[in-house]
């Protein structure tokens, strides 16, 4: 069967509007260090087992009095500046699916750019069955998990709501089978997505992506990692701290904790019909019995756990007194 190698990327940039200033932002934020394009690229298995797919980013800059400058125009990063420099940009993510088999048909179809065929929408219909998981759970994890909660949320393929080609089409999406030297438009229709653009005000996370948080990242997307209420509820806590909204970062945070520990406890107990039957009393109990017992016994820092029992009677004078 035919073998062919797609290339695509995507636009992360992004304007947030606060009070006093509009802030770009241009993709990811790395800490004193940045992925360097394809040889640091994340490299991801799909359901077929032949066929993987690529993700990374270049380095987009120039120098300017000691800093690194970002800008899609010039590749000037200079390297012995990454390691000392607080926040870099990344730029747009670019990503590639190798080794992907299609049959004569399909192949076909692409060599003779039979826009709007059945099968050319199928094909793109199979393509988007790959990329929309792996990019929904990347970004996923980097924008709860790893604090990039400017990163715009990655939606699966809707055939109720836009075409393949237009769906495709955000991602510049490109094909090549002659050598991976000559790219040419994956177009399955010539239906255009309409663009709509969102503003947000939070300011920066002060803990940013690491080298070692970019490997982190490569073997969370291995893993079946399922979204998480209390996870995301934690994010949105940082989003709120950094946007000096303190009464509902303490609101927030409380809750994550309440939820974590829900979700700690079931996870634990699983389906054990005895223990559920049994433990039926641990919910009704106040949120600080709850975390002290389970914090002592896993042996957390005692100013830990004081901190945590002053910040859930914090968020009660919040709700109860305003």
């Amino acid at each position: 069967m035919p073998v062919i190698d797609l290339r695509f990327q995507k636009d992360l940039s992004e304007k947030e509007i606060s009070i006093n200033e509009i802030h770009e932002r241009h993709g990811l934020a790395f800490h004193r260090w940045l992925p360097d394009g394809e040889k640091d690229a994340i490299v991801v298995g799909t359901k077929y087992s032949d066929t993987t797919l690529k993700l990374w980013f270049h380095r987009f800059g120039f120098t300017e009095r000691g800093r690194i400058e970002f800008n899609l125009d010039h590749n000037e990063v200079d390297p012995t500046i990454v390691p000392k420099q607080g926040l870099l940009n990344s730029g747009p993510l670019f990503a590639k699916i190798e080794s992907f088999e299609i049959t004569d048909d399909e192949l076909k179809v692409l060599q003779d750019k039979k826009i709007g065929d059945d099968k050319y929408q199928l094909l793109g219909n199979r393509i988007a069955k790959i990329i929309d998981p792996i990019m929904i759970h990347f970004f996923y994890l980097l924008r709860i998990h790893f604090g990039q909660y400017w990163l715009p949320k990655y939606s699966k393929y809707d055939s109720t709501e836009k075409s393949i080609g237009e769906h495709l089409r955000m991602l510049f999406i490109e094909w090549s089978d002659t050598g991976r030297k000559t790219w040419n438009a994956f177009e399955p229709d010539n239906k255009h997505a309409t663009i709509s653009v969102e503003m947000s005000s939070p300011k920066s996370f002060p803990k940013l992506i690491t080298k070692q948080d970019w490997k982190k990242l490569e073997e969370y997307l291995k893993e079946d990692h399922k979204e998480s209420l209390a996870a995301t509820t934690l994010a949105r806590t940082h989003q709120y701290i950094i946007q000096r909204d303190i009464r509902h970062a303490f609101f927030e945070g409380v809750t994550s904790l309440e939820l974590s520990i829900d979700e700690f406890m079931r996870y634990r107990i699983k389906n054990n019909k005895i223990l559920n039957d049994n433990i039926k009393g641990f919910w009704t109990l106040p949120i600080r019995t709850k975390i002290i017992s389970i914090a002592t016994i896993l042996d957390l820092s005692t100013t830990d756990i004081e901190n945590t029992v002053t910040a859930i009677s914090w968020r009660n004078k919040i709700i109860h007194d305003g």
